[in-house]
Parts: structure tokens; sequence; C-alpha cells
């Protein structure tokens, strides 16, 4: 896996959803986050990488019922990447969304970069995907029934997947939201 540094203006430029900055910013101005926090952007080389992706959670939650339900919800658990099914209650229309991507790879390989955002939180021992969780899981998907498929794409010329990572004492209070379920 390949690794470089990332500042924390470069850290916030590469949410997809905005709405997820718009989060950090509420809690702590950056001027005081960013000597706080380490990021690094890892990119993928190899099978092995993905192994670093597998033990992530996931700020989607199942509940016991398996009803769909949203990240905030009170009987809600976080869920870790590899014991991603298709029997885990997803957000509405995320089957479809992650259905589309799997076919998209397989098809065109990688048309853009492909990242996906986690953040450590130390204090606790717990990192989880804070942004990407789409693609994510068609790629966990895709290495469990298709490694091939992986493979065709880490040989992209062009683009590639990165694991981008915020490690901080302080990434509960960065991202409570996502954190939620781990202080009930």
């Amino acid at each position: 896996m390949k690794m470089s540094e990332l500042s924390f203006n470069e850290f916030l430029n590469s949410f997809d959803q905005k709405i997820t900055v718009c989060r950090i910013y509420r809690c702590i101005p950056p001027s005081i986050i960013s000597n706080k926090v380490k990021i690094q952007k890892n990119k993928f080389e190899s099978l092995k990488d993905f192994k670093n992706l597998t033990n992530l959670k996931l700020v989607w939650y199942k509940n016991e019922h398996k009803d769909p339900m949203n990240w905030d919800g009170r009987d809600a658990k976080h869920i870790e990447l590899k014991n991603d099914s298709d029997e885990i209650a997803y957000p509405k229309n995320a089957k479809k969304e992650i259905g589309k991507l799997i076919e998209s790879f397989k098809k065109n390989g990688l048309t853009e970069n492909i990242e996906i955002i986690s953040v450590s939180d130390l204090s606790i021992g717990e990192e989880i995907i804070v942004d990407g969780v789409h693609r994510a899981v068609a790629l966990y998907r895709l290495l469990q029934k298709e490694p091939n498929e992986i493979d065709k794409l880490l040989l992209s010329p062009h683009y590639g997947i990165y694991l981008i990572n915020l490690r901080s004492s302080a990434a509960s209070i960065l991202f409570p939201c996502d954190f939620f379920n781990f202080y009930k």
C-alpha cells in the first residue's frame, strides 16, 4: 500500500458529501483541529491491501428486526465490513446503488479515483468509514465473489483506489453522530 500525508484541508476536500464537512465544522473550528490529527492517503496496490478495509466499521446499521433504518436509529448497531451480507437492512436505495457500482466496476473498470474515508478514534480504538460506504461495500463484495475483478481495477493506468484515514484521540468529537453507538 502506497502512503502519503494529507493536510486537514485536503482531507475536507476529499468528501463526496459536503454535509459531512458541515458536521465537522459545527463541532470545532478547523484551526483547532488541524494540529491534533494525522491524515494519511493510502493507495491500494494489491489484494492484500484490502485486508485493511475489511475490519472497518460501517456507519450504516442494522437492528434486530432487520428493518431499513438510518444511522442514528435508537436500536442501531455498527457493522464491520467483513460481516456485510445481503441480509443487512441498508438504508433506502443502498442495495440498488451498490449493485450498480459492482456492475459498473465489472463493465467499465475505474472511471475515476475511488476514495473511501475512514476515521480512527485512538482513545476508544475504533475505526469507521464516514464517506464512501457504497463504494466500500461494492469493492468488498467484488473481493469476496470475484477477486479477479479487483485485480483488474488495481491495474487501471489512470485511476486508483484510496483509503483516506484521519487518526486522532478526538475523532469521536469531530464525528459525534458516527461514533454515537460506542457511547450507549
